[in-house]
């Protein structure tokens, strides 16, 4: 298994589903995460949650909506000055309509995400990569 160590990590979508899972197993390679979404009540309780399992210290929240270009670029920012830096971002931000299965209809599936919510915080933590003369990985989810 990869060790995180000392890496410091901005999950977008992080307090729930898929982005609370990376940020889970971030969390216990030895990475310092970042979760950011929209309900602060939300990441409050993904915050606590990590904390339980791997110690005071291993995550914070940033509230803050991707879909809007300034609200993201905060958010990197935010990220960068709270942690000290910034190694991994994960997009895993979405949405998805609150209805069972058998209630969802095609259009609550085909709901783009815009395009800029990934750019956003892409190109914000890259610029500050290049400042430290590294590169970021970013997987798409």
């Amino acid at each position: 298994m990869f060790r995180l160590d000392g890496k410091r990590a901005l999950i977008t979508g992080g307090g729930t589903g898929i982005g609370f899972a990376i940020a889970d197993l971030f969390a216990r390679q030895g990475a310092t995460v970042a979760l950011s979404g929209r309900r602060a009540d939300v990441l409050e309780r993904a915050v606590s949650k990590l904390e339980a399992s791997h110690g005071s210290g291993c995550a914070i929240y940033l509230q803050g909506d991707v879909s809007n270009v300034e609200s993201a670029r905060a958010m990197v920012s935010d990220c960068i000055s709270r942690l000290g830096g910034l190694e991994l971002l994960v997009n895993s931000a979405g949405s998805v309509d609150r209805v069972t299965s058998l209630e969802s209809t095609i259009e609550g599936w085909c709901v783009p995400i815009p395009r800029h919510a990934q750019w956003s915080p892409n190109n914000e933590a890259q610029s500050h990569c290049r400042l430290f003369g590294g590169s970021l990985r970013s997987p798409h989810i």
